[in-house]
C-alpha cells in the first residue's frame, strides 16, 4: 500500500512537474508575444509620427507658398488699379493740355510767359507723379497689414463677423418655435 501511495505521489509530482514545465512554457511564449506585440505597436507609433510629421510640413510649405500667392495677388491688383488711374489721369491731362496749347497758340504770349507755364506744369506733373506713388506703396502696405492681420486672427482662431450669418440663430429659433405651435 505505500508503495501504491509513493507511485501515485510520484506521478503527483511528475504531473506537477509537467503542469510547472508547462506553464513556464506558456508564460515564456506570452512574454515573447508581448514583447513582439509592444515592438510592432513602438513600430507603428513611430512610422505614424513620421507621417504625421511629413504631412505637418507639406501642409506649412504649403500654407506658406499659398500666403505669397496672396501677397502677390494683392501687389498686382493694387498695381493694376494705379495704373489704370494713372492712365486715365494721363489722358485726361493730355486733354487738358491740348485745349491749353489750342489756347495759347491762337494769342500772341511772351516767351517767359509760356516758358513759366511750361515749368509749373512739369512741377505739377512731379508733384503728381510723386503723390501717386505714396498713394500706390501706401494701399500696397495696407493690403499688407491686412493679410497679416487676416492670417493672424486665422492663426488665433479668431473668425471674422459675417453680417449674413448674425441673425441665423434667432430665425432657426422661431422656425423651431413654429413647428412645435403647430404639431
Amino acid at each position: 500500500m505505500t508503495s501504491y501511495i509513493n507511485t501515485k505521489e510520484n506521478e503527483i509530482k511528475n504531473i506537477n512537474n509537467l503542469l510547472e514545465q508547462n506553464s513556464n512554457n506558456q508564460q515564456q511564449i506570452l512574454k515573447e508575444y508581448d514583447d513582439n506585440y509592444k515592438l510592432k505597436i513602438s513600430s507603428f507609433k513611430e512610422q505614424l509620427s513620421q507621417e504625421s510629421e511629413e504631412t505637418y510640413n507639406k501642409l506649412k510649405i504649403c500654407e506658406t507658398t499659398l500666403d505669397e500667392a496672396n501677397k502677390q495677388i494683392i501687389v498686382l491688383k493694387v498695381e493694376k488699379e494705379n495704373l489704370a488711374k494713372l492712365n486715365a489721369k494721363v489722358t485726361k491731362e493730355l486733354k487738358n493740355f491740348e485745349l491749353e496749347q489750342a489756347d495759347t497758340m491762337g494769342h500772341h504770349n511772351h516767351k517767359q510767359k509760356i516758358r513759366h507755364v511750361i515749368t509749373l506744369k512739369e512741377e505739377n506733373l512731379k508733384l503728381n507723379d510723386e503723390l501717386n506713388k505714396v498713394k500706390h506703396d501706401l494701399k500696397k502696405k495696407d493690403q499688407l497689414l491686412k493679410a497679416y492681420e487676416d492670417k493672424m486672427n486665422r492663426l488665433e482662431g479668431k473668425k471674422k463677423f459675417d453680417p449674413k450669418l448674425a441673425f441665423q440663430c434667432h430665425i432657426l429659433k422661431e422656425v423651431n418655435e413654429n413647428k412645435e405651435n403647430i404639431l
